[in-house]
């Protein structure tokens, strides 16, 4: 009698859970579901175009701003090898003049009838005070011509830089394209 009251119950319990599930019903259920995912994925992938669309954006003015600087670094290097370039000219047209002066003045020394150069001779005095002002500015464009070189140099150490970070922008900009 207790086994068949316990049978009586499954079946009772089985027949209500029938019941309750409803192929109409659980269809409903899945096809929510999916558009629930269904919008979730729509949102993700526009968040993903989004990223994408952020970071060319990042790349481009990354790219537009290492141009810029490229032309600034461009046009400063070409003006300090033209100013160098002015410096070595200079010192090379001192250095000729000191030359000639030297050469003047051993002429002078030579020529002189008493062979004494007087420390006082105008003439010797003039050429000492330009020997020694000539040697000054070669020694003034001479800093100015090693300057010029260092920020040559810095700026192709900066270009350089600019180079490698845009490379790694550019690469980033790739890589989140794949990945959409």
């Amino acid at each position: 009698g207790a086994a068949l009251v316990v049978a009586r119950q499954r079946e009772t319990q089985a027949m209500n859970g029938i019941a309750k599930y409803s192929p109409a019903n659980d269809d409903g259920d899945n096809i929510l579901q999916l558009k629930e995912k269904l919008a979730s994925t729509e949102d993700e992938i526009e968040v993903q175009k989004v990223q994408i669309i952020n970071e060319i954006q990042k790349a481009e003015a990354l790219q537009k701003e290492l141009k810029d600087i490229y032309q600034e670094r461009t046009q400063e290097m070409s003006a300090s090898l033209s100013r160098e370039k002015i410096y070595d000219q200079r010192v090379a047209d001192l250095n000729g003049k000191v030359s000639q002066l030297e050469s003047r003045l051993r002429n002078l020394v030579h020529s002189d009838d008493d062979n004494e150069v007087s420390s006082e001779n105008p003439t010797i005095l003039h050429f000492q005070e330009k020997e020694k002002e000539y040697q000054k500015q070669i020694s003034s464009l001479t800093d100015d011509l090693l300057k010029q070189r260092g920020r040559l140099e810095n700026a192709s150490t900066e270009v350089l830089t600019l180079r490698n970070r845009l490379r790694t922008a550019l690469t980033r900009a790739e890589n989140s394209e794949k990945e959409a």
